[in-house]
């Protein structure tokens, strides 16, 4: 019965893609104050499209940075270790925290919401998700917009603010202490509105997020202009339903993608939240396979039953079909009738039987055109050989020896 397999595997095709798989990336160990960047490279991102299984993602980018310059009229200065960096009798250096989102802020498929926002005349959140690209300015590598504006947008925290003698307007450049991280000379961006703070999950993504107090946010497009690389503290995953029980079998293919972060020195693991689906699918494919063994002996079974039940109707019509012979019928008027009049009568509980089951699977799972016709082609071999069965043995008698027949 090879049409039953092909509808029990659609049907754990329908249950798999009944389900929204997510997934999020997380930092095996915790982020240490040496680190440079988040644990998540933008690397990862591209892997993962690559299979074609991600349907959309949301990613937090963090970047650190080590030197603050402030352009004032023209004035450049660079920020200095003061009072409010000393922490007891030890002098921290500054680190400045930069974060971004490829979602919208503030937005229901946003990672980030921001608390007591507020923007000068002019700019809005729709800034930071502007497409921002390189420049010139003579011998000079600028950042523009996609107008060509010079210049891009940030937002600093309050407390950011307060610490840093910073005021709106003022034009900024973060700069890493490095060698290697060499960010374009000219880079500034204007301080376009400040927040108290963020409403974020970071903390549970398996490691101490920084602290989100002083935060600068920039647009994710200036950070993939100006760096050779963008990192994330925090990424999660929403994968295309139709390929569900694709990605059940590419677990581990997947997986590794994730765990393969030998550019940055934080492990990275992906944690899939796929348990709803298997809970479901799992014991719907034992139970599919246990089926797929019982369906032909409950399928002979119900053939060997119809007929049965119809020849025990026919055995039940003997003392009519006597009587019938005794009045002068013929023999084969009184087979032709007994087979007519119990035809009938199954073909009429088919129909019933079929509209009544089309009723109720319609609206949950629609059985096809082909298994009725299975079902119903079963079901009447085995009344018509109930009734030639029973006709043959109750019109082969003499119509006295019918007349005795005990029911």
């Amino acid at each position: 019965m090879n049409y039953i397999t092909i509808k029990n595997n659609e049907l754990i095709e329908k249950a798999y893609k009944d389900y929204i798989i997510t997934a999020d990336i997380i930092a095996q160990g915790n982020l240490v104050s040496d680190t440079r960047t988040g644990p998540i490279s933008g690397r990862h991102i591209n892997n993962l499209m690559e299979t074609e299984l991600v349907e959309d993602y949301s990613a937090t980018a963090l970047m650190i940075y080590d030197e603050l310059y402030t352009d004032r009229d023209g004035v450049i200065e660079k920020y200095e270790v003061g009072e409010k960096d000393k922490v007891h009798v030890f002098i921290s250096p500054p680190k400045f925290v930069v974060k971004a989102s490829n979602k919208s802020y503030n937005s229901s498929d946003g990672v980030m919401e921001f608390v007591e926002l507020n923007i000068i005349d002019g700019y809005s959140l729709e800034d930071f998700h502007k497409e921002y690209i390189r420049g010139y300015k003579g011998l000079e590598t600028i950042i523009v917009d996609e107008k060509g504006v010079e210049g891009f947008p940030i937002l600093v925290s309050n407390k950011a603010m307060d610490h840093y003698e910073l005021e709106l307007g003022d034009k900024i450049f973060l700069k890493p202490n490095s060698n290697y991280r060499k960010l374009l000379m000219g880079t500034y961006g204007t301080i376009v509105g400040t927040f108290a703070g963020t409403d974020s999950s970071e903390d549970n993504y398996g490691y101490s997020a920084i602290e989100d107090e002083e935060l600068f946010i920039y647009p994710l497009s200036v950070l993939k202009t100006v760096e050779r690389g963008v990192y994330y503290s925090k990424m999660e995953l929403a994968f295309k339903q139709e390929k569900n029980k694709e990605i059940m079998e590419r677990k581990e293919e997947i997986k590794k993608i994730v765990s393969d972060n030998s550019s940055n020195e934080i492990p990275t693991e992906l944690k899939l939240w796929d348990g709803e689906v298997v809970n479901v699918v799992g014991p719907l494919e034992k139970n599919i396979s246990l089926l797929e063994v019982l369906y032909p002996v409950t399928f002979t079974l119900s053939i060997v039953i119809a007929g049965i039940l119809v020849f025990i109707m026919v055995l039940r019509r003997s003392t009519d079909a006597a009587i019938l012979r005794i009045l002068g019928v013929k023999e084969k008027e009184v087979r032709w009738n007994l087979f007519r009049e119990n035809l009938i009568l199954v073909l009429i509980g088919t129909v019933i039987a079929c509209i009544t089951v089309f009723a109720i699977s319609i609206k949950s799972y629609p059985i096809d055109l082909m298994k009725y016709i299975m079902v119903i082609g079963g079901y009447m071999l085995g009344t018509t050989a109930g009734l030639i069965l029973g006709i043959g043995k109750v019109t082969n008698k003499k119509p006295l020896e019918m007349l005795q027949v005990k029911e």
